[in-house]
């Protein structure tokens, strides 16, 4: 018996020992297939090699989870990232400063997933890591990607505190999440703070001073820290960024004229200007009004072997179209497919508004019509575009709201401006009942533009009643009617011959504004001559709101 047991106690230290060694072979496996797979990009099957180690009792290893976690965040599944390290954990692997980093810069740029960045740092910190600057780099730039400035400040601030080196690129990433959420004083302060430390800003950082003087509207400051660069750190070197990023502050300022300067000066300052360079200055341009100008940008760029790109043809287009260009604005969109560019929403929105600014309706229908050939989603404000232009015809109220029903069917969002235009397309033609039905439909969103116009369309059909009931149901919303609008209803009351109705509104608006309005009481005094004809015993009834109206007319004129 006992010889029995020796030997069953020998099979098992044999089993025991076997199994030792497959496991171990299955984790000298493992680590080298993990990391292949990762460097492949196959995510899923990296997962799908740990899992089955681990099912042959492989004794898992960080280095592999790292790999799977790196693979599946550079695909973009963050979640499985995330899996993996909750894995990990459950297998109570130590972490190590790499998976931590891996999985904060998985994160999406997005939404409030920067909290969860906070606490995988702040785990890190609790078991004993030493984070270095790429984790609290990783941490800052999820923050300031979602908006979350304050939060990579204090992340820059735990930074400091931990002796962490300040890497230049940190405090850039500072810098630019207090500069875009418009604290850009602050952004400043931190550029001195690092100077007082003794710290040599680099590129990225006077690129980020540059932008946060422009936030403050002081581009002339933007453009002293763009020619103090050099002079100040060998590192903060000026870059074409930094140019980039001054004419861009110039453009905000609406300084065209600087925007063009700074641009001229790339090439003494040994900067070589790329798209952004010359898109910004055409876009600076175009904002004032000086199409040629962006025109001319376009072709110095091709003349310096940058091809168009889609951006700098946009900006072209727009600034020919609003400079009353619609043929060349037109010309372009149709030369996109020479220059292997598609033409985009932008594009079609922009050439379209040139047209409908020029009055040029049908062309404008017609690109509106070739967009959504091409699949195009475009949005209210191209639709709205297309109604305004066909506004501007009194006969063009029937195709008007056969392009809003047309933007209902298509489920694009309708808004109130597209309303509002439809609106206004009714108001030459008289089409009151359309203009109230459009109202309606508005509802609490309708405003003072609305009442106006749907007013308009009341004064040539001279639907008094419909006009006065406007005025006091905006009075009711407390929206103050124009002038213009109660110059309309008292038109639609002189077209009724409903005399009296015109002043009695030329008169109880005269005292709510404390002035009289003359157009209103030209066309009420109008409405009076009729009267004489057919009813002299008026006359004395009359006579004194007639002399009460001129009175307050000859007042006004003084």
């Amino acid at each position: 018996m006992e010889a029995c047991f020796r030997t069953a106690k020998h099979a098992d230290a044999q089993i025991a020992e076997r199994s030792s060694r497959l496991s171990l072979a299955a984790q000298l496996r493992t680590l080298p297939a993990v990391v292949t797979l990762a460097r492949l990009r196959q995510w899923s099957a990296a997962c799908s090699a740990l899992e089955q180690a681990r099912c042959q009792g492989a004794e898992s290893d960080v280095r592999g989870f790292g790999a799977a976690m790196a693979a599946a965040a550079s695909s973009g599944f963050w979640e499985q990232a995330f899996i993996l390290l909750s894995s990990l954990q459950e297998q109570r692997l130590r972490l190590n400063v790499a998976v931590v980093g891996t999985a904060v810069g998985a994160l999406p740029r997005s939404g409030n997933q920067w909290r969860l960045a906070i606490q995988l740092l702040t785990r890190a910190s609790a078991e004993g890591l030493q984070a270095n600057s790429l984790l609290f780099g990783a941490a800052m730039s999820s923050c300031r990607s979602s908006g979350a400035w304050s939060c990579a400040l204090e992340v820059l601030l735990a930074c400091h505190v931990q002796g962490v080196e300040a890497h230049p690129v940190l405090l850039s990433v500072a810098m630019a999440s207090a500069t875009e959420a418009g604290a850009w004083r602050l952004s400043l302060r931190l550029l001195d703070w690092l100077c007082a430390e003794g710290l040599r800003p680099d590129s990225a950082i006077y690129s980020a001073a540059v932008v946060a003087h422009a936030k403050g509207d002081c581009w002339e400051r933007s453009l002293e820290v763009l020619a103090n660069a050099d002079r100040r750190s060998a590192a903060g070197r000026r870059s074409a960024a930094m140019a980039n990023s001054a004419i861009s502050a110039a453009e905000g300022a609406e300084r065209w004229d600087v925007a063009l300067a700074i641009l001229s000066d790339m090439g003494r300052m040994l900067l070589e200007a790329d798209h952004i360079s010359f898109n910004s200055a055409g876009s600076a341009c175009g904002k004032a009004g000086y199409w040629k100008l962006a025109l001319w940008l376009q072709s110095q760029g091709r003349s310096q072997g940058l091809s168009t790109d889609l951006v700098g043809c946009n900006i072209v287009i727009s600034a020919c179209g609003g400079g009353g260009r619609w043929d060349i604005s037109l010309a372009l969109l149709q030369e996109m497919g020479g220059m292997s560019l598609v033409p985009d929403i932008v594009s079609f929105g922009s050439a379209l508004h040139g047209c409908a600014r020029s009055s040029q309706t049908e062309i404008a229908l017609r690109l509106l019509s070739e967009a959504q050939r091409r699949g195009l989603a475009l949005g209210a404000i191209a639709f709205g575009t297309a109604i305004s232009s066909l506004g501007a015809s009194p006969g063009s109220w029937r195709e008007s709201l056969a392009l809003l029903l047309e933007v209902r069917e298509r489920l694009v969002e309708v808004d109130v401006p597209l309303y509002n235009a439809a609106i206004s397309a009714c108001e030459p033609a008289g089409q009151w009942a359309h203009a109230l039905g459009l109202l309606e439909v508005l509802g609490s969103a309708a405003g003072l533009l609305a009442f106006g116009a749907a007013t308009g369309a009341c004064s040539p059909a001279g639907a008094w009643a419909q006009a006065l009931g406007l005025l006091c149901s905006a009075e009711s919303r407390r929206l103050d009617y124009s002038d213009v609008s109660c110059t309309a209803a008292a038109s639609a009351c002189r077209i009724a011959r409903r005399w009296q109705k015109a002043l009695g509104l030329v008169r109880s608006a005269a005292l709510k504004a404390g002035r009289a309005n003359i157009p209103a009481c030209e066309v009420a005094l109008s409405g009076l001559s009729w009267s004489f004809s057919w009813a002299p015993a008026l006359l004395a009834s009359i006579e004194e709101q007639a002399v009460d109206l001129l009175v307050g007319m000859m007042n006004r004129r003084r």
